[in-house]
């Protein structure tokens, strides 16, 4: 009986619909913007306002935009704790305004959407600095990828072929060695829009003119005090970097060139780069000295990382004896602290050691400077 009054309770509750919005005498207008050069029209567009309480939706309305793309949404409460949001789809992308609020005493706001027109070519995708850190565990190598893209044109690609059974698109191509496991994303790529492939995963989120950071990591086991990492290039890249953490470990390649270690807060690392390297491109490192051996455990990890590329000097493999680099204030070093710092405040933040607060703190205040790094190259 007891049971049958509790499932009647929850089946009540279901019904109680969330408080109804108070019509109020606040507009919300705008226009939709197409920034393409000579792009489509935007005219008899559908916008979508999406109006939130605690990051929780509470309602929607749907208006129409006239012949140059304005829209107006009226009758909103002005709840200065409520925020709007005006959302559209346009040639099979999804477009944002941006969270919106009122103010106490204010009604009327104003918001743009900026849209670009769709091509389904990847030929303006490319990769402006990769990095790959390797941590080396007992018959483990934690990889971790930092991509930073950058769509030169002015148009979102959408992708061109279909690739999942729900018809999404891939956009982006991202490759993982064989055997590779613990596949986590971080940076602009989201679990809800990635799928797995043959060499790898793919993103099917259209990608809008500008810069797009993609990081993932992955667990790879070794069987033995060697390794081979093998990795491919999807799209033009830049500027390559491998950090191999460790005093010991040898490293060697077939199309990067043997840097001087750098020595940072937590250690020292090997390094390896290139330049220029071009989409199908295969990179061959041969990792040797490493420790221990045999079957090694699958870990779980969270890494939201930014890349930052590092000095080039050239595309011929030679080999130097490993010695710390003296420290000194360039930038090239400063951009490899500064990762690492953040990969550490990452595993801070997912192993409970920080709150969220802190941890979006120091996260943004290191993201910037590098983020001045990287543009004053």
């Amino acid at each position: 009986m007891k049971r049958i009054l509790l499932l009647l309770t929850v089946v009540s509750l279901l019904f109680i619909a969330a408080p109804a919005l108070a019509a109020g005498n606040g507009t919300l207008e705008g226009n939709v913007v197409n920034r393409t050069d000579g792009g489509s029209s935007v005219a008899d567009q559908e916008v979508t306002l999406k109006t939130y309480r605690n990051d929780n939706e509470v309602e929607s309305a749907v208006a129409t935009t006239d012949a140059d793309g304005h829209f107006i949404f009226e009758g909103l409460d002005t709840d200065p704790s409520l925020s709007y949001e005006a959302q559209m789809v346009y040639q099979e992308a999804d477009y944002y305004s941006g969270r919106l609020s009122f103010a106490k005493g204010q009604d009327s706001l104003t918001a743009e959407l900026t849209v670009y027109d769709a091509t389904d070519s990847d030929a303006s995708i490319r990769v402006t600095t990769a990095h790959t850190v390797i941590s080396v565990e007992e018959g483990n190598l934690r990889v971790k990828e930092y991509y930073y893209f950058e769509n030169t044109s002015d148009r979102t690609y959408v992708g061109s072929e279909v690739a999942t059974p729900d018809g999404k698109k891939a956009t982006l191509a991202f490759f993982m060695p064989g055997g590779a496991v613990g596949l986590e994303p971080g940076g602009e790529l989201m679990s809800c829009c990635i799928y797995g492939s043959d060499a790898g995963f793919i993103d099917t989120m259209p990608f809008l003119p500008g810069p797009k950071e993609a990081v993932y990591s992955y667990l790879v086991d070794y069987k033995s005090g060697a390794y081979t990492f093998n990795q491919r290039v999807r799209y033009p890249v830049a500027d390559y970097n491998l950090l191999v953490m460790g005093e010991d470990v040898a490293l060697s390649s077939d199309r990067l060139v043997t840097e001087e270690p750098v020595t940072l807060q937590d250690g020292l690392y090997q390094r390896l780069s290139g330049a220029n390297l071009a989409p199908n491109d295969r990179i061959t490192i041969e990792l040797s000295g490493l420790p221990g051996g045999g079957s090694g455990t699958v870990l779980v990890i969270i890494m939201i990382v930014v890349l930052a590329g590092g000095a080039v000097f050239g595309l011929t493999v030679r080999r130097r004896k490993a010695r710390p680099v003296v420290a000194r204030a360039d930038p090239a070093r400063k951009e490899q602290e500064l990762i690492v710092a953040l990969a550490r405040l990452d595993d801070s933040f997912a192993e409970g050691q920080i709150g969220e607060a802190e941890y979006r703190r120091r996260r943004a205040a290191t993201k910037q400077q590098l983020t001045r790094l990287m543009r004053g190259r």
